[in-house]
């Protein structure tokens, strides 16, 4: 059975490998939560998209700028991340 710490490292990996520019840095935890049927881990994470950044927010330092949001969505059996998906916001999941 897969913890919370293990499937939010599960999507962490996952999204890097997905991602392999190394456009994935510094993700952030944003939401976890149990899928309604106790069979997934939803894990949110964010990271600053260079390609939605410009010369303006890249000057206010690292973080700053516009984020991508992604739902993991990780098996609680094996820890296997079965999807990944845009978090669009007021949209449930699950």
């Amino acid at each position: 059975m897969t913890d919370i710490e293990s499937a939010v490292i599960s999507a962490t990996t996952f999204a890097a490998e997905a991602y392999p520019d190394g456009r994935v840095k510094d993700p952030l935890l944003e939401e976890i939560e149990l899928s309604d049927d106790g069979r997934l881990w939803l894990v949110t994470l964010s990271w600053v998209d260079p390609d939605r950044q410009n010369a303006f927010l890249v000057s206010l330092g690292p973080g700053a700028g516009k984020r991508t949001f992604k739902v993991f969505s990780v098996e609680r059996e094996t820890g296997e991340v079965l999807s990944m998906k845009i978090r669009e916001f007021g949209v449930e999941h699950a």
